[in-house]
């Protein structure tokens, strides 16, 4: 874990120092629907996805016991 971290601050590091100043920039007019299906997508299929695999280990925890 000790080198993953030293090895991702580098990199978190670099990408604090390109980032750009946004605070005088106008606010969005539009929004962009396939990033935010797409989020969603991801999102509530890698929950359902976490929830049936917590499911699954469970009843099969449940089935070994048996």
């Amino acid at each position: 874990m000790a080198k993953w971290i030293a090895r991702a601050l580098p990199l978190f590091w670099s990408c604090v120092a390109l980032a750009q100043e946004t605070k005088d920039a106008p606010m969005p007019t539009e929004m962009n629907w396939t990033g935010v299906i797409a989020f969603a997508v991801v999102f509530f299929g890698l929950s359902a996805g976490f929830i049936f695999a917590v499911w699954r280990s469970s009843r099969k925890k449940k089935e070994d016991k048996s």
